[in-house]
């Protein structure tokens, strides 16, 4: 699946008429977008925040064939002066989610058209690269994910993606290897085409909770998807 990345349904949203309010004084290509509004939505991206695997990560995309992505503005106009919102040229963003800024409400300064501004939510679950861990990682990866995903409620529990097993990359073509040491005797997994050993989810070796060994540093290790 990638780099193991992946959209959460329930968060991919667009931000569609209702977000977008009649333009304020600023050029005729250019138009307001209430702070209140913005703020609903990553608000909830809070919460999914904080987590030692799951990442949430916020994306801006622009429909619109005349604003390309990486051309984005948005400038909050508050009263105590402009506060541009950073946006990477493939849209990831960071807005600034601030109470003193919701009593304000001030106008949000966008170059997209009405209807054209999208709101995706990229997920990662991944561990910090290493050569020797136990099977219990993975365990401790997907229980995160389900806390962090719960916060949302029920219905980002039916809609989220089910994790699977562990994705370990490695550079394209190398002929990487992960030995997993069960009592029951060892088992060798390779690297696919792509670089990917991928190790299922099971429950003997969950509750084993054998040692696994990789053939080198690996570039990521994620959960996939199911």
């Amino acid at each position: 699946m990638g780099d193991s990345r992946i959209r959460l349904r329930l968060l991919t949203a667009l931000l569609v008429a209702g977000l977008a309010i009649h333009s304020g004084p600023a050029a005729a290509a250019e138009r307001t977008i209430p702070y209140a509004d913005l703020h609903s939505m990553f608000a909830r991206l809070e919460k999914l925040q904080g987590g030692k695997y799951f990442h949430a990560d916020a994306r801006l995309s622009s429909a619109d064939p005349l604003v390309p992505t990486a051309k984005l503005r948005l400038v909050i106009q508050s009263r105590s002066g402009e506060i541009p919102v950073p946006i990477a040229p493939d849209g990831t963003t960071s807005f600034p989610v601030r109470a003193d800024l919701l009593a304000e409400n001030p106008p949000v300064l966008t170059n997209a058209a009405k209807g054209k501004l999208q709101l995706s939510v990229s997920l990662r679950v991944e561990a910090p690269p290493v050569d020797r861990f136990r099977y219990g990682l993975l365990v401790a990866m997907k229980d995160e994910a389900d806390e962090m995903i719960g916060r949302q409620g029920l219905m980002a529990r039916m809609l989220a993606p089910d994790f699977g097993g562990l994705e370990i990359r490695f550079p394209a073509g190398e002929q990487a290897s992960a030995t997993l040491e069960s009592a029951k005797g060892a088992k060798t997994f390779a690297a696919d085409a792509e670089g990917i050993i991928r190790i299922p989810d099971r429950r003997d070796w969950r509750r084993e909770d054998p040692w696994i060994q990789l053939s080198s540093l690996p570039e990521q290790i994620a959960l996939g998807v199911d």
